[in-house]
């Protein structure tokens, strides 16, 4: 029973002392006129606490979790027959206060339970209205906190993923090229200052991205020579402004790598065109006899933190000869 009490904020309290401050500013003067100071002021308080006490306990003890219709009428039963229960004791309260001879009759229990009724509700009514939103301030807080660890958990992924695909590229040269494979550790040595700089960073600007991706379409470029064509078009400068997903544009060029081969005489070409709202990356499908085996993490990944971060959703769209994706730009408010 003691465990609605625990239930009950600092701010709660606040709002029950301000409803019966409000309330008693128009009774207690009433009452003083009669005489009885000392008697007004314990039995107020007596009062104040058992109104109190009953109204605690059905927000936060008898009304359920559940808002369907038999629940609540059911606790609102419940409620009913408590304040029955004790309405006798605020009759004798009344008439001793009054001094009057108390009136057990049906009529007078009635109203008698309609009035207490009445006062308790209104007290009700506030403290429900409190916990209401309290529990939507707590549900917003809870969701944000778990936005963010599901982005951090994404985001960690990353990193990982990319060092590992590199280190396998980079372990080649060394023994093809010694020093091609060491202009390729500086080059690596700047996307990960780029990683570094964004480990904490759900979104990153546009113009860092690019500079991102233009990094590590040099890696491909060195590697590759002109098995793989990447074409930037249509860079819009109001989009600079936009945001995207950190290593999108990465993830987005290492899947096209890791599906589709090209060669020296036919070149796969990737083209990335940028407008005001969108970027879409398009390339001929040309894919693998031996595929390395889709585990569909790229795509994925984007598709959950594009879904954790707005509204806005990222676009696949695939047919015999063409692969397309659209991402999304997000503004500042997103």
């Amino acid at each position: 029973m003691l465990d609605a009490f625990k239930k009950i904020s600092k701010s709660d309290w606040l709002v029950i002392g301000f409803y019966w401050l409000v309330a008693y500013i128009y009774i207690i003067p009433a009452y003083f006129f009669k005489g009885q100071i000392l008697e007004t002021f314990l039995l107020s308080l007596i009062e104040i606490f058992a109104r109190t006490f009953l109204a605690v306990m059905i927000v936060y003890q008898l009304f359920p979790k559940e808002s369907d219709i038999k629940s609540i009428l059911y606790a609102l039963l419940k409620a009913t027959i408590i304040i029955l229960m004790l309405t006798p004791f605020f009759m004798i309260g009344d008439g001793y206060y009054n001094k009057t001879e108390v009136d057990w009759s049906f009529s007078s229990i009635a109203k008698n339970l309609l009035s207490e009724a009445q006062e308790i509700g209104l007290l009700c009514a506030i403290l429900a209205m409190k916990k209401f939103f309290n529990m939507q301030s707590y549900a917003q807080q809870l969701e944000k906190l778990n936005v963010e660890n599901q982005l951090r958990n994404l985001n960690n992924q990353v990193s990982p993923h990319f060092l590992f695909n590199n280190l396998n590229v980079l372990s080649g040269l060394i023994s093809q090229n010694p020093l091609l494979a060491k202009e390729y550790v500086n080059r690596l040595a700047l996307i990960y200052r780029h990683l570094t700089a964004n480990t904490h960073n759900d979104v990153v600007l546009l113009e860092d991205e690019l500079k991102f991706a233009q990094d590590y379409i040099y890696l491909l470029d060195k590697r590759f020579e002109n098995a793989y064509q990447f074409v930037i078009e249509g860079v819009h400068s109001s989009a600079y402004n936009k945001f995207l997903p950190t290593c999108s544009l990465q993830l987005i060029l290492e899947n096209i790598i890791k599906h589709n081969k090209g060669d020296n005489h036919h070149p796969l070409k990737t083209t990335i065109i940028i407008n005001e709202s969108e970027i879409v990356i398009s390339n001929h499908k040309n894919l693998k006899e031996s595929e390395i085996e889709k585990s569909g993490f790229g795509l994925n990944n984007l598709k959950k933190r594009y879904e954790l971060l707005s509204d806005k959703n990222l676009e696949v769209t695939v047919t015999d000869y063409r692969f397309t994706v659209k991402l999304p730009l997000l503004n500042a408010t997103s």
